[in-house]
């Protein structure tokens, strides 16, 4: 059976990743792989909640915590490299934690997986065609609730 490490990067949206995971546990139950979590914390500044839901179908979640805040593509990186010198793994699936990467699109990574072994799988995304409503309250969101960064 494939190991797999879905590793997720966060910053200040926990919500939006403990429904990630909700979902990806729901999408691997039908998947006979063993998956398990690692969540790159860069250094959020709002307290993480407790998760609530019960990932039966996830082997475990761990989180790495980043000393700084150092963005998305670093802490993929730190991430990697934490999986690939103290997990055991077959396979890593990076996804983004705001829900943009899809879990239902899992069960084809896993196919091309298992039809092209120790290959390199790659996603491409789709660009998203949100509409004029969708991008006002996104950037009424942001203006309100992302901390802006202060200048010295």
């Amino acid at each position: 059976m494939s190991k797999i490490k879905i590793l997720i990067p966060v910053y200040n949206d926990w919500q939006s990743v403990f429904k990630l995971l909700e979902k990806i546990n729901s999408e691997v139950s039908k998947l006979t792989v063993e998956f398990s979590l690692m969540i790159v914390n860069d250094s959020s500044t709002e307290n993480r909640p407790e998760l609530s839901a019960d990932l039966n179908n996830i082997r475990s979640v761990q989180i790495i915590n980043m000393k700084k805040n150092k963005g998305h593509a670093r802490c993929n990186a730190a991430g990697l490299k934490y999986i690939n010198e103290k997990e055991e793994f077959d396979y890593v699936i990076p996804m983004d934690g705001d829900g943009e990467d899809r879990p239902e699109e899992l069960s084809l990574l896993i196919e091309k997986i298992e039809e092209y072994p120790n290959t390199v799988i790659t996603a491409n995304r789709v660009k998203r065609s949100e509409g004029f409503m969708f991008k006002f309250c996104y950037l009424a969101h942001k203006k309100l609730y992302v901390p802006s960064k202060v200048s010295s």
